[in-house]
């Protein structure tokens, strides 16, 4: 707005915002050429998003947006979200720039042998409980959603190998990130786990479990226990660049839950477009790749600088709304020696969320039943899994 108002005054022009951007793209295409005056109206993608097919409007036209941005920033400083006046130091926080190799892991021999060779399940005991036989239906799902789930944590989070397709690493590994929905074979009741890591002082790792322990109105108890670091860049980006583009800043990155007590969330949530269209990925946070030495994503594989492959980013899906596993797993031996030489310790949040099936219409429709259950997990001396257990309820965030 300062510099609209400062252009109006030196032009002597009433223009606003939209009006200046407006005139200087239809300026910056005729220049380059473009002149036709019939063609197409109407583009595959809306709302500011890209084709998959550019017309010829569509491409000139992002052509002189890509350039009106950065042209602005050379000149001008970036304000985002209310924050402090900066100047842009790479174009990725304002613009997404696609980078083509994101595509490869779509490509029709990519798709071939994902069909011959699927990805495989790492479930190693019953998340989603069946059904008794001859049992009146509505009462059983009832019963089985306020059972508590006799969850052996360690089989969600530690793996023999961390290339779970392959097998012939000879690691071990351990997940700091894990989300698996299935349902039950009768598809009347689903379930859900989701397991993320963070990394702490072994001190305040205590002084949370205790905290969780005793503050029934502490914001953890009661909010999303989603924390996730995010990159600082524009709305998409690609995760292969965000691992070896190291500059790139990153939000969210330290959490807060006492005045001197803090955690890292070892996870970063990048949004990623493509051919295929947009899908939310969870890679290592910037803290987690300095701490474990990350710096390349080559397909699915987490490579550190001696070329080493140290990680794994494992996805199973079958198809919307339907049984689905991602996980995040790095080398066992990796985690405990870069930990214990920053003097770190990981611990987890888990919860785990049972309902009623509501997409199968055989169902009674009069009913609803559903359990939102938290835990907090975390590694004694022994380095034997303990957990505790902090949230119980119907919602997530609301007791009733």
């Amino acid at each position: 707005d300062a510099f609209i108002e400062k252009y109006k005054l030196k032009h002597n022009l009433e223009i606003s915002n939209r009006t200046w951007a407006m005139s200087a793209a239809i300026t910056y295409i005729k220049q380059l050429g473009f002149n036709r005056k019939k063609g197409n109206g109407f583009t595959d993608a809306t709302h500011g998003s890209k084709s998959g097919v550019f017309t010829y409007e569509e491409k000139y036209t992002w052509l002189a947006v890509n350039f009106i941005k950065g042209y602005l920033s050379d000149y001008l400083p970036y304000i985002d979200n209310g924050d402090e006046k900066k100047w842009i130091k790479d174009y990725s926080l304002i613009t997404t720039i696609h980078n083509p190799t994101e595509d490869f892991s779509n490509s029709n021999e990519r798709k071939v042998d994902n069909f011959l060779n699927p990805p495989k399940w790492m479930i190693n005991e019953t998340l989603t409980p069946e059904l008794p036989e001859k049992e009146e239906i509505s009462k059983e799902i009832v019963k089985i959603v306020n059972t508590e789930p006799s969850l052996d944590f360690k089989k969600w989070l530690v793996f023999d190998d961390i290339d779970f397709d392959s097998s012939n690493t000879n690691k071990r590994g351990v997940a700091i990130y894990n989300n698996t929905a299935l349902s039950n074979s009768s598809k009347t009741i689903d379930s859900s786990i989701t397991i993320q890591s963070h990394f702490a002082s072994k001190e305040d790792i205590q002084k949370l479990i205790t905290l969780l322990s005793q503050d029934d109105e502490h914001y953890i108890k009661n909010h999303s226990i989603d924390f996730l670091a995010e990159p600082e860049t524009d709305t998409y980006s690609n995760p292969s660049d965000i691992i070896w583009m190291d500059w790139i800043g990153e939000t969210g990155s330290i959490e807060y839950f006492l005045e001197n007590s803090l955690f890292h969330p070892s996870l970063s949530r990048v949004m990623r477009r493509n051919v295929e269209g947009e899908k939310e990925i969870y890679i290592p946070s910037k803290k987690t790749r300095k701490l474990f030495d990350i710096v390349e994503l080559d397909d699915n594989k987490l490579i550190n600088s001696k070329n080493e492959v140290i990680g794994i980013i494992h996805e199973v899906f079958k198809k919307s709304y339907d049984d689905y596993q991602e996980i995040v797993v790095l080398d066992n031996s990796v985690l405990n020696s870069n930990l214990k030489k920053y003097g770190l310790k990981m611990f987890w949040f888990a919860s785990v969320f049972i309902h009623k099936n509501h997409l199968n219409e055989s169902l009674d429709k009069e009913f609803n039943s559903q359990r939102f259950r938290k835990y907090i997990i975390w590694t004694d001396e022994n380095n034997d899994i303990k957990n505790r257990k902090f949230w119980d309820e119907k919602f997530s965030n609301q007791r009733i």
